[in-house]
């Protein structure tokens, strides 16, 4: 039975999801002493192929919730800039801001007394009264800021701060990279100058620091070595990355008005403040959202056209998020000018269904904290798992959340059956979870989750890759995972016989109840799926 999914928001839908649901003894191979070694012997595993656990975890997660630039005019809130594909800008307006503290605020002299009962009266200017390392700090927590962004949306495993050339200077403030993209980040904590206005120079440092990167990165192919926390220390291989953006990050106190881009030696430079860079990574806190983001806003910027915003980079993805997360109707509109106002990000903060939308997610930051377990397994393989389970966007996090949640809720209801399987074949991968009670080190569970793939692979000949997690079939406060993947590219009529031979020993999908899963990003209108203006 396949059934077409009702994922209408997504620019490439899926063509169909189809659910396998199963409950069974465990098979006599998993029982007997040696049973395993005879399994083994009827696949072939020199292909990509790994199974690996994780140790208990304190805590069940599964629901848990939650400038070089040619051709530059300026004016009155709007830069432009000489693109390739003709003249195009994209601006930012805003009131600007402050850096004078409030009149209940500690006083920034130091002195541990409120402002209104310190300096205040002494009509001292606040740039007078900070202390002389006070932008060095505030560099420092802005770094930090944008790094905590970072952990929650790209996840720990592929984020790497301040990485380091040869010779030991810093190559930039943050490097992400997953598998064939790499975003460069470089970020300063600014103020403003008698006219509102960053100096200059320091705007530009930043973009040539990022310039700096991507040449070293990519035109020198200067071997850089990247440490991360949980990946240890490994060399960026340049020939693997197919995607570039590089980001500057500025959280000063904010301009009047300043571009979203620059562009420094024909590369685009995307500029965000602080608010925006909080808001674009809260919103799209995936590293496949964030990308497509930034993918359809270069595309934008290649059409011949002037584009105006009046608030901030939130109004350009408030467009973005209401018309299917594409620019597609400004690029298509035919015209030389586009005024985009302000308030639309806050009229889609206010509507129910943006709300639904952030309800129905909520479950989906339990799929990240299955990805955030696998490398407790302790051996370089789990990158390769945890990459999969990493790259659906958030809605599809969603889906697959909530079919492991929902089967797990159905094994711990079962009490015949020594295990619970489901197998998820969506877009070009398969998903199996298995439900068994198994003691630690789990080598029977493992080789059932090993064997429910290669079963499922060639259930689901059209996807090539399947990926398996495994649990306990209670719900406890403790439990622990297993994760396998399993990748072959051309399913002969070899490995068929081989996987049908499996089958018939194990019970594997041999009588599953089928269904499927029809869902919406914005679940209050099931109809479109959008959110109306």
């Amino acid at each position: 039975m396949l059934a077409k999914a009702a994922f209408s928001v997504e620019v490439a839908p899926l063509e169909g999801i189809v659910i396998a649901s199963e409950a069974g003894e465990a098979p006599t191979f998993f029982r007997r002493d040696g049973g395993l070694a005879r399994l083994r012997q009827l696949h072939n595993p020199s292909r990509r192929h790994c199974c690996r656990s994780v140790p208990t975890f304190s805590e069940c997660e599964h629901g848990a919730g939650p400038a070089e630039d040619a051709g530059v005019q300026t004016g009155r809130g709007s830069q432009a800039r000489r693109t390739k594909g003709g003249f195009s800008t994209i601006s930012y307006v805003s009131d600007g801001g402050s850096i004078t503290p409030g009149r209940n605020d500690a006083c920034p002299c130091g002195s541990g007394k409120k402002y209104k009962k310190c300096c205040l009266d002494g009509q001292q200017p606040v740039n007078q009264i900070l202390p002389s390392n006070y932008f060095d700090v505030k560099g420092k927590n802005a770094e930090q800021l944008v790094l905590d962004l970072a952990h929650k949306t790209f996840l720990t495993d592929w984020c790497y701060p301040n990485p380091v050339l040869p010779s030991g200077k810093e190559l930039c403030d943050l490097l992400v990279v997953f598998d064939d993209t790499a975003i460069v980040w470089q970020i300063k904590d600014l103020k403003l100058d008698g006219n509102r206005k960053y100096k200059p120079s320091e705007v530009e440092k930043n973009l040539r620091q990022l310039s700096g990167a991507r040449r070293q990165l990519f035109d020198l192919k200067t071997q850089i070595e990247l440490q991360n926390v949980r990946r240890g220390k490994e060399v960026f291989d340049p020939e693997s990355i197919r995607e570039v953006y590089l980001i500057s990050v500025l959280l000063g106190e904010g301009e009047s008005a300043y571009p979203l881009v620059e562009t420094i030696k024909e590369h685009t430079v995307h500029v965000l403040t602080r608010d925006s860079t909080q808001i674009l990574l809260q919103e799209l806190d995936t590293i496949s959202d964030f990308c497509a983001y930034l993918r359809e806003k270069e595309k934008l910027l290649s059409a011949s056209m002037h584009i105006f915003i009046i608030g901030g980079e939130e109004e350009l993805l408030a467009e973005y998020l209401l018309n299917e997360r594409s620019f597609s109707h400004l690029q298509n509109a035919g015209y030389n000018m586009i005024t985009i106002d302000a308030g639309i990000w806050e009229s889609v903060q206010k509507n129910p269904r943006y709300f639904a939308k952030k309800d129905a997610d909520r479950v989906s930051y339990g799929w990240d904290s299955i990805i955030d377990r696998a490398h407790e397994a302790g051996v370089p393989e789990y990158e390769l798992v945890a990459r999969e389970l990493a790259r659906p966007n958030r809605f599809k996090r969603r889906v697959l959340a909530e079919s492991f949640l929902d089967a797990h809720v159905l094994a711990h209801q079962d009490r015949r059956k020594d295990i619970f399987r489901r197998v998820l074949s969506a877009d070009d991968t398969t998903y199996c979870f298995l439900f068994a009670d198994d003691p630690e080190p789990h080598p029977r569970r493992r080789e059932m989750l090993a064997n429910l793939c290669y079963v499922a692979r060639g259930t689901y000949l059209r996807n090539q890759k399947v990926i398996g997690i495994a649990t306990e079939k209670q719900i406890r406060p403790t439990c622990s995972y297993d994760y396998c993947i399993l990748e072959i590219a051309d399913w002969t009529e070899h490995e068929q016989s081989q996987m049908e031979k499996i089958k018939a020993v194990t019970g594997i999908l041999t009588s599953p109840t089928i269904g499927a899963i029809s869902d919406s990003e914005y679940p209050l209108d099931s109809s479109t799926g959008k959110i109306p203006r």
